[in-house]
């Protein structure tokens, strides 16, 4: 009796942490992507407004600091590194999307990579490319993911507590309602079994009890 409450109590958090918790997993993945872009985005935006047309005459350019693990480097038309930190030639996909004026979002097997273009007016004259490692984001998600699973763990003690208490509950007046029952086959129709406090359990041991004593009625007359 108490391992049948116990299993249905954890098979149904186990199927509640299936049905919930891997889109919640994925869910937690594709938001710290996001997040890691967004931050991204915003550092290579800061670079860009403070970039003046004359770079392209060699005047010097001090981007401002982005904060760990995020590099920033500007990029000329041509892909070439001008200032910053970054690889020497732009990602040939980011440069053809970031060149038309859009914001272009890239990637490698190792790094996120968001890139803005610069602009005077209407038209581009460089790019501002932000990359940062993608081990930042595995990072974040395990975190959150080693939160998850604490809060699955917890869930499922405090699941097999409760069972535990109910079936506690459940099996102990269960187990006397049945020896009543014993006794009464066996001739004893004293028998009452003791209140449980379980209005279903404690009907039956009445509905017994009643039946001893209709019995006991009917012997001695």
């Amino acid at each position: 009796m108490r391992r049948r409450i116990l299993t249905v109590a954890l098979s149904a958090v186990v199927l509640a942490v299936l049905i919930l918790g891997l889109p919640l997993a994925y869910a937690i993945q594709r938001s710290a992507v996001s997040e890691e872009r967004g931050e991204l985005e915003r550092a290579a935006l800061r670079a860009a407004v403070t970039v003046s047309p004359s770079y392209r005459t060699g005047d010097p350019v001090e981007l401002p600091r982005a904060s760990q693990p995020i590099r920033v480097g500007l990029y000329s038309l041509t892909g070439r590194r001008v200032s910053g930190s970054g690889p020497a030639s732009l990602e040939p996909d980011v440069l053809a999307a970031s060149a038309t004026g859009g914001v272009a979002d890239g990637s490698t097997d190792g790094l996120l990579i968001e890139a803005v273009p610069v602009s005077v007016g209407e038209r581009v004259i460089g790019i501002v490319r932000a990359s940062s490692s993608r081990s930042t984001v595995r990072s974040t998600v395990a975190e959150e993911l080693l939160a998850l699973g604490a809060l699955i763990v917890a869930a499922l003690l405090l699941a097999g507590g409760f069972a535990a208490w109910q079936a506690r509950r459940l099996a102990g007046p269960l187990r006397s309602l049945a020896d009543a029952a014993s006794e009464l086959g066996a001739g004893d129709f004293s028998v009452r079994p003791p209140a449980s406090g379980v209005p279903e359990i404690d009907r039956t041991g009445d509905a017994l009890a009643a039946t001893a004593t209709r019995l006991s009625e009917q012997i001695e007359t």
